[in-house]
């Protein structure tokens, strides 16, 4: 089988730990302790051949979607920015355990003419690298579970959710297990009503997976903002802007950059610089449009702050130089 090629030069015997692990996203400020797998350098070098494997069939299925799944909250939130008034957030509950192994090496086998006739071998191997006991969930932790996730989501869920976002005129967008529906302003500007709501729902349950209703919600920005995989979406005030919104990380990351920022220029942390100029990634991607960075001036001024002080972080470590459009911009 095609796969048997992954095993080629592996000595020892591929497996994994198990560890409990309290999850804290810096974006999203909630917590959550989680069961984890660390694979042993066997199994990692089985799934790294894996993914090499995974990455064109997942470009073809995100293609075949309308590119709605995304790798980054920026972008997902991004897509409800430009015309996005009315929200509906629905959250896949235990969404890794609900991957069949059997429907997943079909997917696979659907995907490539290759494994056409080899469902059962393809699921042994997926029992064997990706798989909890009996064949149902995929393992937290495994490097090739993400991009699996999204193969199994982008075949089975995300076309029939497409389609009916075209039908009732809505935006819609993917990351992992969080599902976002937009209702465009134009025309007219009508909340997602709850016969709609109902069709999703039941596009997800006939696909095999569950809803969270916890943390599900119907939203509507006005005056304040709406969260949107951890990303808020703020109201422009600007007259003369096209879309309304923009994307804006929550205060407490920005309060996290600053605060390392100032452990590291006080010498309190040894802290790597590289942390912080990554977290200002994520920052400036949040408030870019286009690729392009806004000047200073339209920015809150929490944000305003965030960048003279790193600005002089940024002179104070050799490692980071300031590009001349970066200077001009700010």
């Amino acid at each position: 089988m095609l796969f048997d090629n992954f095993f080629e030069g592996i000595k020892q015997e591929p497996g994994y730990r198990s560890f409990f692990i309290s999850d804290h996203n810096l974006v999203s400020g909630l917590r959550k302790k989680r069961k984890v797998f660390d694979p042993n350098g066997s199994m990692r070098s089985i799934h790294q051949r894996f993914l090499e494997y995974l990455r064109p069939l997942e470009t073809r299925v995100n293609q075949t979607n309308r590119f709605c799944c995304f790798n980054s909250t920026n972008f997902n939130a991004g897509v409800h920015a430009t015309f996005g008034f009315f929200f509906y957030q629905i959250d896949l509950k235990n969404a890794y355990q609900s991957v069949n192994g059997q429907k997943l090496a079909q997917v696979l086998c659907s995907l490539d003419g290759k494994l056409r006739g080899q469902e059962e071998e393809v699921y042994e191997f997926l029992k064997k690298t990706c798989l909890l006991k009996m064949g149902i969930g995929l393992i937290t932790g495994a490097v090739a579970s993400p991009i699996l996730f999204d193969i199994y989501v982008g075949v089975l869920l995300d076309p029939g959710l497409v389609q009916l976002s075209d039908e009732l005129n809505l935006s819609y967008s993917r990351y992992r297990d969080d599902l976002t529906f937009s209702n465009k302003r134009w025309p007219g500007r009508r909340p997602i009503g709850r016969l709609k709501r109902k069709r999703i729902r039941q596009i997800i349950l006939n696909a095999g997976f569950q809803i969270n209703h916890r943390k599900s919600a119907v939203l509507r920005i006005s005056k304040g903002s709406v969260l949107i995989t951890g990303i808020n979406l703020v109201r422009e005030r600007k007259k003369d802007s096209v879309g309304e919104c923009r994307t804006q990380l929550p205060r407490r990351y920005l309060r996290k950059i600053r605060g390392l920022m100032h452990l590291v220029m006080t010498g309190k942390s040894d802290v790597n610089p590289a942390r912080i100029h990554g977290m200002m990634g994520v920052f400036w991607n949040s408030v870019s449009e286009l690729g392009c960075r806004p000047h200073i001036s339209e920015l809150n001024r929490t944000e305003q702050k965030l960048i003279r002080q790193y600005e002089e972080f940024a002179k104070r470590f050799s490692n980071f130089k300031p590009s001349h459009s970066q200077k001009k911009e700010w």
